[in-house]
């Protein structure tokens, strides 16, 4: 009986939508600990692709690719990596996909692994560079600059590294912390990164203070400018005694920069509910405009900020308040969706989910006003908790 409630929970699909529909629901892969991470819009417009954890029955942590049309059918599914091959991200140039991750089966050993397929999934290259070592978290990310090479952004020996259209090196950057007199990769973390109008590169992250290396148990959030070679050209930070910061998406808007992370006060409680989204915005030379929070009673966090192109933003996440503009909290955590201004003001707040453990973590636009927002979602089965892939389209306003 439990395998066939398993079965049955892992191609549930919402009733009611129709074949041309966007507004639709759809539930997937009811086992454990499978979570969606990222969301592309394929270049045709009319489908996407969602990367996420994705376990077997036979409990081997693999990654899953899954390619659907924007009304919610599914056209291909695939089991990417394998126990010792870890995607972390991915991208799409062309008509190709590119996934990043790491290869190895030690935390201190893991070596940049970068695979590049077809649409479809099908393997095109595959490549393992030894001599580049990366870590956990944050994970690996790449993007393809204006000229066709490819930035990969990764904490480890390096931060920033280009790659030729071959995949050779051309060259490699790391950020120090100064004021960081430790090793540990808490020191400096990148987090996300964009590229702007003329090809510079800005980052965001979070790592021990940047400003006194006696301050403890602090994190400032952090944005580095670089030029298209990688060469810095300023990193600022938000910094507070009482406050640690994270920096966690970036986007931006008319030449600025704006970034949504997450503040936490800084005291031992356990679990600590002091905990809201931040706000940013920077300048093109650095001056921080504003850094406003955003939460209610309880904790809010965000994982993605998303521009539109009348200067407004989505940010999304979830939110464990009852209060305030959040008071329709159905469950432990709900997915939040808020549209801000570029002014760091609260147009809209948007809350659902289920009576359990809710989250968002990425968005892409779709059709006009309509966007495909995934995350994931607790349920119960047997007295044990699961995690199943949840994918929205949503016309928002």
């Amino acid at each position: 009986m439990r395998l066939i409630l398993l079965f049955l929970v892992s191609i549930i699909t919402i009733n009611g939508r129709s074949q041309s529909s966007t507004n639709w629901e759809t539930r997937l892969y009811g086992y454990e600990y499978n979570s969606p991470k990222e969301v592309l819009l394929l270049d045709n417009e009319q489908s996407i692709v969602v990367l996420g954890k994705h376990f077997s029955k036979k409990r081997e942590g693999t990654y899953g690719l899954l390619k659907m049309d924007i009304y919610g059918n599914i056209l291909k599914e695939h089991h990417a990596g394998s126990k010792y091959k870890t995607i972390t991200s991915m991208e799409v140039f062309r008509d190709r996909l590119l996934l990043i991750g790491h290869n190895g089966s030690n935390s201190w050993d893991k070596k940049l692994w970068i695979q590049i397929t077809d649409l479809n999934f099908n393997p095109i290259k595959d490549m393992v560079f030894d001599s580049i070592k990366v870590t956990d978290f944050p994970s690996p990310k790449i993007k393809v600059d204006s000229q066709g090479n490819y930035i990969v952004m990764l904490n480890g020996d390096s931060n920033l590294i280009k790659f030729d259209k071959d995949f050779k090196v051309v060259w490699e950057k790391k950020f120090e912390n100064e004021f960081c007199t430790s090793n540990s990769s808490s020191c400096i973390r990148l987090e996300d990164f964009i590229f702007d109008e003329a090809g510079n590169i800005i980052i965001t992250g979070n790592g021990q203070p940047f400003y006194d290396t006696n301050a403890k148990y602090l994190y400032d959030l952090f944005v580095i400018k670089t030029d298209p070679n990688g060469n810095q050209f300023w990193r600022k930070t938000i910094s507070s005694p009482n406050l640690k910061y994270y920096g966690h998406s970036i986007t931006s808007y008319h030449g600025e920069y704006y970034i949504a992370g997450r503040q936490i006060a800084n005291n031992t409680n356990f679990p600590n509910k002091e905990i809201d989204i931040t706000f940013a915005k920077f300048s093109n030379n650095g001056e921080l405009l504003f850094n406003k929070p955003i939460g209610g009673s309880e904790a809010e966090i965000c994982s993605k900020i998303l521009s539109n192109q009348d200067g407004t933003f989505y940010i999304i996440g979830r939110t464990q308040s009852n209060d305030k503009e959040y008071s329709k909290n159905n469950g432990k955590s709900d997915n939040l969706i808020l549209k801000v201004d570029f002014k760091g003001d609260i147009l809209e707040t948007l809350i659902f989910g289920t009576t359990e453990n809710d989250n968002l973590y990425d968005i892409v636009k779709t059709k006009g006003n309509t966007h495909v927002i995934i995350g994931d979602s607790n349920f119960g089965l047997d007295r044990l908790i699961y995690k199943e892939w949840k994918i929205y389209s949503k016309k928002l306003k």
